[in-house]
């Protein structure tokens, strides 16, 4: 087949973006100017032909209508999503409606010319497909009965035998303008609808990874900065001591440490961590150790061990181990640190139970101190791998129980409402 003869594909938006806005705007643009400058065209040649004494008359009202229509149009159909659309222009659809009107007045005032008759429901189509396109269509449907009934009383004074068939073609010119001109407008505004959902869905993923970034980079260093803070601490007081040695010793692990802070926040920025149960097992348990806490282990082979559990499910672990002993060294003074792997049938739990809880702050100033976010943000990642954070403060200790799903793909679950 040749080329010149193969039918253009359909344009297609892949995507509901500003461009794909514009691009859709022009192709529907396109598509009613066709439609109305081909009616218009032949209607106009037809009066021009057949009423050279009324040419005064149709000539301008053929281009008061079309430039109405395309005023209309211009409005109703913009080549950029700006919000919700302003009120359509008035005086355009008075101009439309006016013109209308005298297009099929014409042909019926003049029934004796038969070949003119059929531009009623021509004109009767383009009104109502322009006012489809950019009035609401209670009001359109009204508006665009004023040309056909026009028309109909017109005839009615020539010829009464003329109406009902004139009356048929001009309600099928109605029926099929109203149809293009409504659909035209809903496709554009679908098309809007979906540019701006797109930009919402790219605001709200921009916001996610936002706060992803902001939890992970307080759940990375706040535990390297408490350790930090602990080990200077140390090293000062050996300092001021004379043991240089160990200061010096403990000068090198805050070294360590900030070198692994940086190798961690790197991961952040770069959204490749992944996180290693044991490794935070064997980490948290050292640090706890050094605080000058007794750590009793329970079931630490079941984290060392873990084929069947999902991969979200492994790293959320590691962030409840990781997070866990944050708060333990924030907001306590612990002696006693009781950490315990529980697997179940479908799931696995981690407690987490220290003493000597510090109070919340209470009076005047307790609002403007700063409330760390840490459990929040670790109850957030639990819910999105499947499982929930629970805590359980008293006076005299500190419960955090943390459980996850091991059988199965990990799916949305509610979070408790107590937050620390």
């Amino acid at each position: 087949m040749p080329a010149w003869t193969r039918r253009a594909p359909a344009p297609h938006f892949r995507t509901a973006t500003d461009r794909a806005v514009r691009q859709f705007g022009l192709y529907t643009l396109f598509s009613v100017a066709i439609v109305l400058v081909t009616f218009l065209f032949l209607g106009g040649a037809v009066l021009w032909v057949a009423l050279p004494a009324l040419r005064w008359l149709t000539l301008p009202s053929v281009l008061l209508m079309l430039v109405c229509s395309v005023w209309m149009a211009r409005e109703a159909l913009p080549l950029q999503d700006e919000g919700d659309l302003a009120g359509p222009p008035w005086a355009a659809v008075a101009g439309t409606v006016a013109a209308g009107t005298v297009l099929t007045a014409v042909p019926a005032w003049a029934a004796e010319e038969p070949r003119i008759l059929p531009m009623m429901g021509y004109t009767a189509m383009s009104v109502a497909m322009m006012l489809g396109l950019a009035v609401r269509w209670r009001l359109a449907g009204t508006l665009a009965c004023v040309p056909a009934l026009a028309a109909c009383l017109t005839l009615a004074v020539r010829d009464l035998r003329l109406v009902p068939m004139s009356a048929v073609g001009l309600g099928i010119g109605l029926g099929t303008g109203l149809f293009i001109g409504y659909c035209s407008a809903w496709a554009m505004s679908v098309v809007r609808a979906q540019a701006r959902h797109h930009r919402v869905a790219a605001d709200l993923a921009v916001a996610e990874e936002r706060l992803r970034f902001s939890r992970d980079l307080h759940d990375v260093l706040g535990r390297t900065l408490s350790v930090v803070a602990l080990k200077s601490e140390l090293a000062g007081e050996l300092a001021r001591r004379g043991d240089g040695e160990a200061a010096a010793a403990e000068t090198d692990a805050v070294r360590c440490l900030a070198q692994e802070a940086a190798d961690d926040l790197r991961g952040v920025v770069r959204g490749y961590r992944r996180m290693d149960p044991a490794a935070e097992l064997e980490g948290a348990v050292a640090l706890l150790r050094s605080s000058g806490a007794e750590v009793h282990v329970e079931g630490a082979e079941h984290v060392e061990h873990h084929p069947g559990w999902p991969p979200a499910t492994s790293e959320a672990v590691g962030w409840v181990l990781r997070e866990g002993v944050t708060n333990v060294l924030r907001h306590s003074d612990a002696r006693t640190v009781h950490l315990a792997v529980r697997p179940g049938p479908t799931d696995v739990a981690l407690e987490l139970v220290n003493d000597r809880p510090r109070q919340a702050p209470t009076g005047p100033d307790a609002g403007s101190r700063p409330r760390g976010t840490g459990l929040a943000g670790l109850r957030e990642r639990l819910r999105q791998a499947g499982g929930h954070l629970a805590t359980h403060p008293t006076a005299d200790r500190f419960t955090l129980v943390a459980t996850l799903p091991t059988d199965a793909p990990p799916t949305p679950a509610p979070s408790p409402q107590e937050t620390r």
